[in-house]
C-alpha cells in the first residue's frame, strides 16, 4: 500500500537522521487518524440500494394488487429512471401486506421490514393498525409517511400526512354550500367519521336562516326509504358523504325515484368521484360536484406516465396519465418522490449512516438520521400529482393545497372552479358556458311551461284544433316565450294548469295552488302570465325580471289657492272656538277687576 511505502521511507528517514523517538511515534498516530477517517467515511456514506417499506392493506376475497401498492411501486420505479433525484442510489421496496383490522400482525410485518434495514414507512391505509405502525417508528425514529384520512390534531414526531386535514376539508365544503346559496339541503352520511368532515356544515344548522335535514345511510344496499324520506321533505339539494363505491348505487336509486332531474343538486364530498362513470347521468342535467385533489395538468407529464408500464396492466390500468387517478394512488406517488428528494438533500449536507434497526430491546438504538430527513420534508415544498404540497413544521399535517370544483355537465365532468385556504372558492366558468350546458340540454329535452288563459296574454286560437303543442296558442306571453326559445335555441311546450288559478296560499296548510304548486311539484318548469309578484310567492319560486309593471296609484284633487280676505288671520280657528277665547278673556278680566276692588 501507498501508505506503508511512505512510512517505511519516513522511518529509515528518521533512522538516519538520528531523529527522536518521539518523531516516529507523532507520525504513526497521524496515519491511524487518517486511515480511521477513511473507514468512517467508507461506513458512513448510503449505500447504492436504499430500501424503503410500504405496508398495504390485503383483501382476502381478491387477488388484485392494491391499487396504492401499485402507485407506490411506479413511483419506485420513476424515482430511479430519473437520476438527478438521487444520482448515486437506487430505490428498492420492502412490501408487506396486512388485513384491514388486524394490528397484532401489522406490528410483527414492521419489525420484519425495520430488521431488513428500511429507512422509511410508507403505510398502511387502515386507521386502526396505522396507530400500531407509528408507534414502531417513533421508537425506532425512522420518518413514517401516510397518506390516509385522519381526524386527530396531534401527530407523533417522526410521521407526516399527505392527505388533506379533515378541518380543512370541512371548511371547502361550507365554503361551497355559502357561495351556491343553499339557505336549505339534506345531509346524508355514512359513519361518524362523516360527521367529522361535516362539522362545519352541522354548525350552520345553528344559523336560522339554514335548513338542514340529516339523515344517516342504513346498512346494506337498500337505500330507497332513506331517499323516498328526503324527496318527500321536498328538499333538492342534497350532500352526500359516503365511500367512493356506494356512490353510484345511490344515484341509481335515487334515478329509480325520479330524484335524477335538472332540479336537484347533489355534493359529493369523496375527493374519488371523477374516477366513476357517470355517462348515464350526463343527459338528465343533474347537478352533481364535488372536489378533485388530483391535479390534472401535473398529471398528464411524462415525468409521472413513463416507465414501467406491466405493473398498471396487472391490475386493469392502462396509465397513470388517466385523470381517473384515485386520490390515494397520488399521495402515495407524490409520498414517495417527496422523501426520495429529502434523503438526497441530506445526503448532499451530511454523511448519512446506515445501521440496521431492530424491535429487539438491546440490539441497538434509534436512527439518528431519521429525525433530520423528516425535519426537512416538513420545511420542503413541492410541486406533485395532488397540486403543491407544504406542511406546517410542528404538527406534520398538509397546511396549503388547492382543490378544483367539478360538475357533471352534458359532456362529462367539467372543472368550473378552484378552492383554496386562503382565498376560498373562485368560480372561473363563465355564465356564457353555463347558457351553452343549457342549450345542450335542452336541445334534447322540452321546456314544460304551465299558464292560464287570460286577454290579451295567452289565448286559444279560434282554429286551435288544427294545431299542436304551443301553437294553438296565442297572445303577448307565447311570443314573448317564442322569442326567447329561437335566441336560446330550446324547445317547449306549453300546458294549461288544472284548477285555472295563478297560485294562492292556503294559511291553515301552507299548500299552493294552480302554477305555484304545479312548479313546486316540479310538473313544469316555467309558469308565465300575467302573474302578480308577491311576497309569499317569492317565497315560494324564483321570478324573472317583471316584464310589465302596473304600479299601484292614489288619485286626489290638487287644492287651489284662494284670494287673502281681511279676516284671513281667523282661518286657523272655528268661529266657535275665537267666541269662547274671547269670553274667557272677558270673564278672567272682570275677575281680576272685582278682586282687585
Amino acid at each position: 500500500m501507498v501508505i506503508n511505502q511512505r512510512y517505511n521511507a519516513f522511518l529509515a528517514l528518521c533512522i538516519a537522521k538520528s531523529l527522536h523517538r518521539q518523531c516516529c511515534d507523532a507520525f504513526v498516530m497521524m496515519m491511524m487518524m487518517m486511515m480511521m477517517m477513511m473507514m468512517m467515511t467508507t461506513v458512513l456514506s448510503l449505500p447504492t440500494d436504499i430500501r424503503i417499506g410500504g405496508i398495504f392493506t390485503k383483501d382476502d376475497n381478491s387477488s388484485e394488487m392494491d391499487k396504492t401498492e401499485l402507485a407506490f411501486l411506479h413511483a419506485i420505479d420513476r424515482v430511479n429512471a430519473i437520476h438527478s433525484i438521487l444520482p448515486r442510489n437506487k430505490l428498492f421496496s420492502v412490501v408487506e401486506r396486512v388485513a384491514r383490522d388486524d394490528s397484532f400482525h401489522a406490528s410483527k410485518k414492521v419489525c420484519n421490514m425495520v430488521n431488513k434495514g428500511i429507512l422509511a414507512i410508507f403505510g398502511p391505509q387502515s386507521s386502526n393498525t396505522a396507530a400500531h405502525v407509528q408507534s414502531v417508528a417513533d421508537t425506532l425514529e425512522i420518518p413514517h409517511v401516510e397518506t390516509r384520512w385522519d381526524f386527530r390534531e396531534h401527530r407523533a414526531r417522526f410521521s407526516l400526512n399527505l392527505y388533506p386535514h379533515p378541518s380543512s376539508l370541512s371548511k371547502a365544503y361550507l365554503d361551497l354550500v355559502m357561495k351556491w346559496k343553499w339557505k336549505s339541503f339534506a345531509l346524508i352520511y355514512e359513519d361518524r367519521h362523516g360527521m367529522v368532515r361535516m362539522q362545519e356544515l352541522l354548525k350552520a344548522n345553528y344559523n336560522p336562516k339554514i335548513k338542514m335535514l340529516v339523515r344517516q345511510l342504513e346498512p346494506g344496499n337498500d337505500y330507497g326509504p332513506l331517499l323516498k324520506e328526503v324527496k318527500k321533505s321536498g328538499e333538492t339539494r342534497i350532500i352526500i358523504d359516503c365511500g367512493t363505491s356506494k356512490i353510484l348505487d345511490i344515484f341509481k336509486q335515487a334515478q329509480q325515484l325520479g330524484m335524477m332531474t335538472h332540479y336537484h343538486n347533489f355534493l359529493v364530498t369523496s375527493l374519488d368521484l371523477h374516477t366513476l362513470p357517470l355517462h348515464e347521468f350526463q343527459q338528465s342535467g343533474t347537478n352533481i360536484s364535488a372536489f378533485r385533489l388530483v391535479n390534472a395538468d401535473v398529471a398528464s407529464r411524462s415525468f409521472y406516465v413513463s416507465g414501467h408500464t406491466s405493473r398498471l396492466l396487472s391490475v386493469g390500468q392502462t396509465s397513470m396519465s388517466n385523470v381517473t387517478m384515485r386520490t390515494d394512488m397520488a399521495l402515495m406517488f407524490d409520498a414517495v418522490l417527496m422523501f426520495a428528494l429529502a434523503l438526497n438533500a441530506t445526503n448532499k449536507n451530511n454523511i448519512i449512516d446506515v445501521q440496521n434497526a431492530s424491535c429487539e430491546k438491546d440490539q441497538s438504538g434509534p436512527w439518528i438520521f431519521g429525525n433530520g430527513i423528516i425535519q426537512l420534508m416538513k420545511t420542503m415544498e413541492m410541486e406533485g400529482l395532488t397540486g403543491k404540497i407544504t406542511f406546517d413544521k410542528t404538527e406534520g399535517f398538509r397546511k396549503e393545497f388547492n382543490l378544483d370544483i367539478l360538475t357533471l355537465r352534458v359532456g362529462g365532468l367539467q372543472k368550473i372552479g378552484l378552492w383554496n385556504l386562503s382565498s376560498g372558492v373562485d368560480i372561473t366558468s363563465t355564465y356564457d358556458d353555463v347558457v351553452v350546458d343549457a342549450g345542450e340540454y335542452f336541445k334534447k329535452n322540452k321546456l314544460r311551461v304551465t299558464t292560464k288563459l287570460s286577454e290579451p296574454y295567452v289565448m286559444l286560437k279560434a282554429n286551435a284544433e288544427q294545431y299542436s303543442d304551443y301553437k294553438k296558442y296565442e297572445g303577448y306571453c307565447v311570443d314573448l316565450m317564442e322569442a326567447i326559445a329561437n335566441y336560446c335555441n330550446f324547445n317547449f311546450t306549453i300546458q294549461l294548469v288544472k284548477d285555472n288559478s295563478y297560485g294562492i296560499l292556503d294559511k291553515a296548510t301552507g299548500e299552493w295552488d294552480g302554477v305555484i304548486k304545479e312548479l313546486i311539484e316540479q310538473e313544469a318548469d316555467v309558469g308565465i302570465g300575467d302573474l302578480t309578484i308577491t311576497y309569499d310567492r317569492e317565497q315560494a319560486v324564483d321570478f324573472t325580471m317583471p316584464f310589465m309593471n302596473l304600479g299601484i296609484s292614489i288619485l286626489f284633487k290638487k287644492p287651489t289657492k284662494k284670494e287673502p280676505l281681511l279676516f284671513s288671520f281667523l282661518a286657523p280657528l272655528s268661529v266657535d272656538v275665537w267666541m269662547y277665547m274671547i269670553t274667557a278673556y272677558l270673564g278672567v278680566s272682570i275677575s281680576l277687576f272685582l278682586l282687585a276692588r
